[in-house]
């Protein structure tokens, strides 16, 4: 669906959203307009009452936290730096064994510097690959960065915008409710329908009508639910 607005006799504007396909008159949608406000309202109501319970917001925080695990287990820069720390630890235990046995040159001196030398470099280019996987990240942390993205008002923008960036993937409308799609695993302990009616617009007159739509959470769907309008 596209944004539009009309304009009513006393001169005052709304906006709604409208199906681009209908108004490009590719198929026979019977969606209605929906007033802009009060779809947006009804989706970021739903979501917030979704992640007011501490063990939504928890598990959701658990989740990321073993994404980010999994991306830096199989981070392979990290894993060739790891190699090669281990290859030049292994040669210099090698050479210190030679050296206890007597096996002392000025060769030996000079490798072992350059092998302390390459430690010491790879020690810090591990720590600096890390930090930039954020593998020091934990679920604690997460967790208090999403309970900040909530503290705002559900009436501020800016929060808003968090909330859009952050949770939802997509919104989906039917003729008789609201599809929410979220960012994170279908395993969480969250599952409830939460009302809301909202104004519609004809597109053929100014009548409004109202229909009642229902807000789903649907967690990562394997794929698009079928027959939306």
């Amino acid at each position: 669906m596209v944004g539009i607005s009309g304009t009513s006799h006393s001169g005052a504007v709304y906006y709604y959203y409208s199906c681009l396909s209908r108004r490009r008159k590719e198929n026979k949608c019977e969606c209605k307009h929906v007033v802009k406000q009060e779809l947006e309202d009804a989706v970021m109501q739903t979501t917030y009452k979704m992640l007011s319970s501490e063990k939504t917001v928890d598990a959701i925080a658990q989740a990321v936290y073993a994404l980010h695990q999994k991306n830096a287990a199989e981070n392979s820069t990290l894993k060739a730096l790891e190699s090669n720390r281990a290859a030049a630890l292994k040669a210099s235990t090698n050479l210190i064994s030679a050296m206890e046995q007597g096996i002392i040159t000025e060769q030996t001196k000079t490798r072992m510097k350059e092998l302390e030398a390459s430690i010491a470099q790879l020690d810090f280019a591990i720590e600096e690959e890390k930090q930039r996987s954020y593998t020091y990240l934990t679920a604690e942390a997460i967790a208090d960065y999403l309970r900040n993205i909530l503290d705002g008002t559900e009436d501020s923008i800016e929060a808003r915008k968090l909330i859009v960036k952050h949770f939802i993937r997509e919104v989906q409308l039917y003729n008789d409710r609201i599809l929410i799609v979220y960012n994170f695993a279908d395993n969480l302990p969250y599952s409830r329908s939460i009302h809301h009616s909202i104004e519609v617009e004809e597109a053929c007159d100014n009548t409004a009508s109202s229909i009642s739509l229902f807000e789903s959470s649907k967690l990562l769907l394997p794929c698009t639910p079928k027959r939306p309008v």
